[in-house]
């Protein structure tokens, strides 16, 4: 886990998740200094752990934390 942790911008993410969900322009916006790409690609990887999970609705996505997201932050 500590070295998912450890990655760029995971952290920042994780934390701008727990707080509640959040579309990716949202997260760009709540993190200063991030480019529209790093956060895309640190959910990606974080949807790869099981740690995000992506929820698609009728006119926008948002990243939640599951169950196991909350145990990394």
């Amino acid at each position: 886990m500590i070295e998912i942790i450890g990655q760029k911008w995971v952290a920042v993410v994780l934390f701008a998740l727990g707080r509640e969900r959040c579309r990716l322009s949202e997260l760009v916006d709540l993190i200063c200094g991030i480019s529209r790409r790093a956060p895309a690609r640190t959910l990606r990887r974080l949807q790869g752990y099981g740690l995000v999970d992506c929820h698609a609705g009728a006119r926008e996505v948002g990243y939640v934390l599951t169950r196991l997201g909350p145990d990394a932050r």
